[in-house]
């Protein structure tokens, strides 16, 4: 998981709608 974030972040712009597609999913 903290490769997947790492690799997420260095993107920038995927990592703002990863985010959010990921509290999303813990909220549902």
């Amino acid at each position: 998981m903290r490769t997947l974030k790492l690799t997420l972040a260095y993107d920038g712009t995927d990592y703002a709608g990863w985010q959010i597609q990921n509290v999303r999913h813990q909220t549902s």
